[in-house]
């Protein structure tokens, strides 16, 4: 079973995604779960703040939901079962990297997509239709 926590964060009708390269799919920020929330909600925003470059005190983390899925892990070439915990970040000050439709920040590629255009993407489909869905349905 792998645990992932789910971060999304939107501009309005857009959610922040970065590419992954050994997926090479463009994913919502994740993070390991961890089993204490607390914990967990202090490894989310250390992993936010430092890997996306914004400052802690300018976003806030909710968590939404919990949700179990079982699918075929085109990176590993096996079915898989994931425990996805879904967090809505809230963004009190905009980065100004942030502001544009696709930005760098750390090592990592960032772009803005509505769930439509996420969904409209074959591969992105493939790989992640399940977080996409649950993200669609949730917020």
């Amino acid at each position: 079973m792998i645990r992932s926590s789910i971060i999304a964060i939107n501009d309005g009708n857009r959610y922040l995604l970065y590419h992954d390269t050994g997926w090479d799919c463009d994913f919502f920020p994740n993070h390991a779960t961890d089993e204490n929330e607390s914990e967990n909600l202090r490894l989310l925003a250390d992993y936010l703040s430092n890997g996306f470059d914004i400052p802690l005190s300018d976003f806030t983390l909710e968590r939404v939901t919990m949700e179990s899925h079982e699918k075929y892990s085109t990176e590993h070439k096996e079915t898989r079962f994931y425990d996805y915990t879904l967090y809505k970040a809230t963004i009190h000050r905009m980065p100004e990297a942030w502001k544009a439709d696709r930005f760098h920040v750390d090592s990592k590629d960032c772009m803005w997509m509505t769930v439509d255009q996420m969904l409209a993407d074959p591969h992105m489909r493939e790989i992640n239709a399940d977080v996409i869905g649950m993200v669609k349905t949730r917020l």
